[in-house]
């Protein structure tokens, strides 16, 4: 997951509704750097945050990275709000459209709202079975999806794009959904921007024990969230490994256990001026 920073302008002419990126080319260096070092360490899935995209950054990389999944930041098209999915170097298309809109995105009281889609993806591919929900699609949506096709058992997770001063909102619900359905979400917002936005994460179920360690290691923090199992700040990358095979984990631990979530401090990366500089500690 990347955490980026950016800002938005109103778009212009006003028939049209939506927001676009003030400074693109600077956001698009941003993204090639976070392309480059997950081909670096192999990564199989990137997801931006809503709206941290223009669709000319989603043609660019449509063409050179073909190697990775990407789950594009969104942009407003036409009024949608966007969000490229690329898989092989393909844009998925048609292509997914956040479907419920949030307060800002209602026609009320301007007259002018964002124009919702009517497609919702369940992907089957090589890195497990996924859907991808842009922020308030997910309390919409995500049941619905879990629940979709019981022979398949739903699915394996759920991206969760997000550019929401309060993300935590969308943390219990998901924090939910993990024990019902043992799945994962990957929760990946904006930048922290006056003490808001921030706190991308993955929340999935773990044994508690696990749990505790990551406190204490500093990768997760202490929250009400019962299933969140890590957290980032400020603008930075995190890589992290699931193993999507081994659901549920037992009551008890065995002394192999390993746990399905793997989190190691060198895969952490934090924008420092014009480089992504690798954060490491001694451990």
């Amino acid at each position: 997951m990347v955490q980026i920073d950016y800002k938005l302008s109103p778009i212009s002419p006003p028939e049209e509704f939506g927001w676009e990126l003030l400074d693109e080319e600077a956001i698009e260096n941003k993204v090639a750097k976070a392309l480059e070092i997950a081909r670096l360490n192999k990564v199989d899935i990137i997801c931006f945050p809503e709206l941290s995209f223009s669709k000319e950054i989603a043609d660019k990389i449509s063409k050179t990275h073909k190697d990775i999944i990407i789950i594009g930041g969104s942009y407003y098209y036409n009024g949608y709000n966007v969000c490229p999915i690329l898989i092989s170097g393909d844009v998925l298309d048609p292509p997914y459209r956040k479907c419920t809109p949030s307060v800002f995105e209602t026609d009320e009281p301007t007259g002018r709202g964002m124009k919702p889609g009517n497609i919702i993806y369940i992907l089957q591919t090589s890195c497990g079975r996924f859907s991808v929900l842009t922020c308030s699609d997910y309390p919409e949506f995500s049941e619905r999806i879990c629940r979709y096709d019981k022979d398949c058992e739903g699915v394996d997770f759920i991206v969760n794009l997000c550019c929401d001063p309060n993300i935590s909102r969308f943390q219990e619900k998901a924090s939910s959904d993990c024990d019902i359905f043992t799945i994962d979400v990957i929760q990946v917002n904006k930048a922290p921007e006056d003490n808001k936005f921030g706190r991308s994460c993955v929340i999935g179920r773990e044994h508690d024990g696990i749990k505790d360690l990551l406190i204490t290691e500093k990768f997760r923090p202490v929250t009400d969230v019962r299933h969140k199992l890590c957290e980032i700040d400020k603008e930075s990358m995190l890589i992290v490994d699931i193993d999507i095979e081994v659901k549920g984990p037992l009551a008890s631990t065995k002394p192999d256990y390993r746990g399905r979530i793997k989190i190691t401090r060198d895969k952490i990366f934090e924008f420092n001026g014009n480089e992504w500089l690798a954060v490491t500690t001694n451990h």
